[in-house]
């Protein structure tokens, strides 16, 4: 994907999360929908992102849909990375584990322990990134996985 297809989010969201199989379609155009929002302005919060609180409310009845899984979400994005990955002729795949400290939500659960001492709570999170080594251009996250430790 070039900085063109960026540059307008809804295009970008449909492209990147509109195949995404999330067991309803209406499922699906909510995930654009956030997409796009947090698109549009990528540095701001969710709140800040959605256009009105009502929209802010579906936006974290998506996100807590316990039907709805990270892997679901993100899974036409990988296919999109790997495919452009095939094509080129030199791939840098980076990885980085990086940790989620959530020892202030006290009330979230199926945290494990992070950090020296085992007494901050959270996850890990490891992502791999796609690089075009010659253009030396991100491709995208060739994958994803959140961890408990």
């Amino acid at each position: 994907m070039n900085v063109k297809e960026l540059e307008n989010a809804e295009n970008w969201a449909v492209e990147t999360f509109g195949a995404a199989d999330l067991g309803d379609p209406r499922r699906t155009d909510r995930l654009v929908k956030v997409a796009t929002a947090l698109g549009e302005n990528p540095s701001v919060s969710l709140p800040r992102s959605m256009r009105n609180w009502a929209e802010t409310q579906g936006a974290y009845r998506f996100l807590g849909n316990e039907a709805v899984t990270h892997e679901q979400i993100m899974m036409p994005h990988w296919i999109q990375t790997r495919s452009e990955a095939e094509q080129r002729s030199q791939v840098l795949l980076i990885g980085d584990t990086t940790d989620v400290n959530l020892s202030s939500h006290k009330t979230t659960k199926g945290l494990g322990p992070i950090g020296r001492g085992n007494k901050a709570q959270g996850f890990f999170v490891h992502s791999v990134l796609a690089v075009d080594a010659k253009r030396q251009a991100a491709l995208g996250l060739h994958g994803s996985r959140a961890l408990c430790a």
